[in-house]
C-alpha cells in the first residue's frame, strides 16, 4: 500500500467516527430516552397513579391500551402486581 491508500483509509475512519459520534449516537439516545419514558409512565400507571387526572386540564389523555404495549409489558405487569401486593400488605 502506498501513502495515498493509507491516508484514504484514515480519512474514512475519521469520517465514520464523527458520523457515529454526532449523528447516530444522539438518535440512539433519543430513542432510548423515549423508550425509558414510556416504560416509566407504564410503571407509574400500573402502581395506581392516574395520569389522566393530571393531563385532563390540558385536554390530554394517556391510555396504555391504545398504544398497544400490553403484549410487550405483559410479563412486567405480572412482576409489578407481585410488588404491589407485597407493598400494600
Amino acid at each position: 500500500m502506498d501513502f495515498i491508500g493509507i491516508g484514504t483509509i484514515i480519512v474514512i475512519i475519521i469520517i465514520a467516527y464523527f458520523g457515529v459520534k454526532f449523528i447516530v449516537s444522539p438518535i440512539l439516545k433519543a430513542i432510548f430516552g423515549v423508550i425509558v419514558f414510556v416504560f416509566l409512565l407504564y410503571v407509574i400507571t400500573k402502581l395506581g397513579f392516574d395520569l389522566n387526572k393530571v393531563l385532563a386540564p390540558f385536554g390530554l389523555s394517556f391510555n396504555i391500551e391504545q398504544l398497544g404495549l400490553n403484549r410487550i409489558f405483559g410479563p412486567i405487569d405480572n412482576i409489578l402486581e407481585k410488588i404491589k401486593s407485597i407493598w400494600v400488605h
